[in-house]
């Protein structure tokens, strides 16, 4: 009887236990989630039909042939990681924030990250100046699953994917639609640099215990210099600054400016750096962005 009894004093607690975990969803915030992933997606196609390249008449469905292997020297693929782990980690933030469980949240952010991937390259597939890649959507999921690997691990816990952008240089064409002077933000290779980015304090074991600050950051980024034409042809500069944890720094309290410090943490803040590279001349800059 004693044993009867504790089994069903065990199974009283799992279904309580259960049943805290369903009532820990807010419906009302999901649906907030829902209506900002309509309006967000809603807006990006917008954009993509009338001002970038699926607003050309559509061809039959291909995949690309190797361009995207080529044309910026796989850079881009840098950019499509970015994206992905961004929609992963901001997906996996709003589903945390309804209610869902952090790992499990995190989990769906990242299927849901490379579900976006993979309808985007399928919508390539028929833009006459592109085409299916795999690489793409490879990188982008690889993105995703950074993001994810973040709850799992230590050190990508300690780390960032940034991005910075700085009209600094003028070269050769590197988008593939042949424009002749410039290229939009997005396929300005040249000027966009990627940044790998680690928190120094919690990733170098005897910092831990001292009081070095721990918004620190040292990050290593990398570009392409305006001899890239497009074709295969450049070279890739390497940079190693420093930078700023902005979420360590701030370290804010209220929802509102939560949501503003954890955007903040995939922009390279201007900071002291280095640059180098095979055929890249050694520069040192007091503030490289």
């Amino acid at each position: 009887m004693k044993v009867k009894g504790q089994t069903t004093s065990l199974k009283d607690s799992l279904s309580s236990i259960d049943s805290n975990r369903v009532s820990k969803i807010y419906p009302k915030r999901l649906a907030v989630v829902g209506g900002i992933t309509v309006f967000s997606y809603s807006y990006v196609y917008y954009y993509m039909k009338t001002q970038a390249w699926w607003k050309d008449t559509p061809v039959p469905f291909h995949f690309d042939e190797g361009r995207d292997k080529v044309y910026a020297r796989g850079h881009d693929k840098m950019g499509h990681f970015l994206v992905g782990g961004i929609i992963s980690d901001r997906m996996g933030a709003l589903f945390e924030w309804s209610g869902i469980p952090k790992k499990r949240a995190a989990l769906y952010g990242a299927l849901w990250s490379t579900a976006t991937q993979v309808v985007v390259e399928l919508k390539d597939g028929y833009a006459p100046t592109y085409g299916f890649s795999w690489r793409d959507a490879s990188f982008g999921t690889l993105g995703s699953l950074y993001s994810l690997s973040k709850s799992h691990s230590k050190f990508l816990a300690n780390t960032e994917i940034k991005f910075s952008y700085y009209k600094r240089q003028f070269g050769l064409l590197i988008d593939p639609v042949d424009r002749k002077h410039s290229a939009a933000w997005h396929d300005d290779y040249i000027n966009q640099t990627y940044w790998f980015s680690m928190n120094i304090k919690n990733n170098v074991p005897f910092l831990k215990e001292t009081k070095f600050p721990d918004w620190l950051n040292l990050a290593l980024g990398a570009s392409l210099d305006q001899t890239t034409d497009g074709h295969g042809k450049g070279n890739r500069e390497w940079y190693l600054s420093l930078d700023i944890d902005t979420k360590r720094l701030f370290k804010p309290k209220k929802l509102f400016w939560k949501t503003v410090v954890n955007s903040l943490v995939y922009i390279k803040i201007p900071a002291p750096g280095i640059q180098f590279g095979r055929n890249v001349p050694f520069k040192a800059f007091p503030l490289y962005y």
